[in-house]
């Protein structure tokens, strides 16, 4: 007696990739996508070589991708809002809601770890390659001088790091 036809197509794991890629799908999600069980994606993780590699490729391009975004934005600095809540009680229906308190605009200053990281990458890259490349584009990410600025000149081992308010 054989089983069900599987619904499984090869251009499945070039979607799943690009899924994934895209906001690190979870089987369910893949589910929903493929019309299926997320059982049933599992199983096809287990069973197709080509669909488990994809999925695993487009979970490790997020990833990187949300690193990358992360240091650039460490590196640049940012703003953000803080906001306060605390319980308030009324008074006549004693329901109890989170009102806000407070909110506060803060900064957060450049990190001269993840300028550091940048510029070491893509040093090591046009050591590399001779020049081009994505890494030495962080730089245009940063400040809009790509491929202008000496890395070895701008940190040395003996300087020091710290700066004045």
């Amino acid at each position: 007696m054989a089983g069900r036809k599987t619904a499984y197509r090869k251009n499945y794991a070039k979607q799943a990739r690009e899924a994934c890629a895209m906001g690190n799908f979870t089987l369910a999600q893949l589910g929903r996508l493929f019309g299926v069980s997320k059982t049933t994606v599992w199983e096809w993780r287990q069973k197709h070589p080509e669909f488990d590699a994809a999925c695993a490729g487009g979970y490790n391009d997020f990833a990187l991708e949300t690193a990358h975004g992360s240091l650039i934005k460490l590196a640049k600095g940012f703003n953000y809002t803080e906001v306060t809540k605390e319980a308030v009680k009324d008074k006549k229906t004693g329901d109890v809601s989170m009102e806000e308190t407070k909110r506060v605009r803060k900064m957060v200053t450049p990190n001269i770890n993840a300028i550091r990281t940048v510029f070491e990458r893509v040093e090591r890259e046009q050591q590399q390659q001779q020049g081009g490349g994505e890494l030495a584009d962080l730089i245009a990410d940063l400040d809009g001088h790509s491929r202008t600025l000496a890395p070895s000149e701008l940190f040395t081992e003996s300087e020091d790091a710290s700066c004045e308010a």
